[in-house]
């Protein structure tokens, strides 16, 4: 709770590693670049579940989790109130991210992706709530230059100028 990175990784800075964590809150945590809370970068196994991330915050991307040349797994996920230029509360780049009962809640991001950004890669959710999320660019999803699937998940009631629900670009 309440940890700031003047770099990446507000709580947890993952550099080629593994992480297995769960059931944790992160709470108010915000780094200066990316990953408010949970910073992952060449890692190859991220793996979280029942966790839950609050008001979060980062400058760049990924205002509670950012994956860089990563594999990241969510599962039962919530994440509420979110902050971030891009993905403001998942943001990746050249990452493969699995999300399996993830719930993302009020985010905002200036920019692209009121929930999650993703640049190169592939995005993949599954039975997960996606509600109440702005941007500029995709309200929910901002998805570039990378494969996105989608299974039983609901995208509901986000807002942005251009995409509401999401916005693909390749």
């Amino acid at each position: 709770k309440d940890n700031h990175a003047k770099y990446s990784g507000g709580a947890i800075c993952a550099e080629n590693t593994r992480l297995d964590g769960s059931s944790s809150k992160f709470i108010n945590n915000s780094a200066k670049s990316f990953g408010g809370s949970v910073y992952a970068l060449s890692s190859k196994e991220i793996k979280m579940s029942d966790d839950s991330f609050e008001n979060d915050s980062s400058s760049r991307a990924g205002g509670s989790i950012f994956a860089e040349n990563s594999q990241i797994s969510l599962t039962d996920i919530t994440v509420n109130g979110a902050k971030s230029l891009f993905g403001a509360a998942i943001g990746t780049l050249n990452s493969n991210a699995l999300l399996k009962r993830v719930s993302i809640d009020n985010c905002r991001a200036s920019y692209y992706g009121g929930a999650i950004y993703g640049y190169n890669g592939c995005v993949s959710i599954s039975n997960s709530n996606i509600t109440q999320n702005t941007a500029d660019r995709g309200g929910a999803l901002y998805i570039n230059n990378a494969a996105l699937s989608s299974d039983s998940a609901n995208i509901i009631n986000n807002a942005a100028q251009t995409g509401t629900a999401g916005y693909l670009f390749n």
